[in-house]
């Protein structure tokens, strides 16, 4: 039985879009990471008013969201933070991410279930935090916009 994954291992990354060459640009890993969080969200749409005597509420799936945040140790030459900041900045451009809570290289030539998941999102917060005594850290948060699947870019 497989115990609990640590953070250590995880991996984020994103891309930004080279509309010059109509495709993904390559994936970089976000560099300095203290954590990332990964936030999905399912809306529950009220069924108490159907056929149910019972007493009990009932409910039915709604539609799902999600948002990626995290904090890093802000490296201003850092490739995967450049394409967060720019894209903060940015005017109706997304950004691809692909995340995973273990490393799949580490499993390399072995069976593994661990899953690597993509999303397109936008970048709607950046906080740098500067500190007269310590490193800069820099919180973020990436709203996905629409599904996020290890087949996204398959179809």
């Amino acid at each position: 039985m497989a115990g609990p994954v640590p953070g250590k291992v995880s991996v984020l990354q994103v891309a930004d879009w080279d509309s010059v060459g109509s495709a993904w640009n390559t994936l970089v890993d976000v560099g300095g990471r203290v954590d990332f969080n990964f936030n999905l969200d399912k809306t529950e749409i009220d069924a108490g008013h159907m056929d149910i005597d019972d007493g009990w509420g009932a409910f039915l799936d709604g539609r799902k969201n999600a948002s990626i945040s995290g904090t890093v140790r802000y490296i201003e030459e850092d490739d995967g933070q450049v394409i967060l900041v720019d894209n903060a900045f940015s005017d109706g451009e997304e950004i691809l991410i692909s995340f995973s809570f273990d490393d799949p290289a580490k499993h390399e030539g072995e069976e593994t279930e661990e899953t690597v998941l993509l999303a397109i999102g936008f970048v709607t917060n950046i906080n740098p935090s500067p500190s007269d005594e310590d490193v800069t850290n820099m919180s973020f948060t990436i709203r996905v916009n629409g599904e996020v699947d290890e087949d996204l870019l398959e179809a």
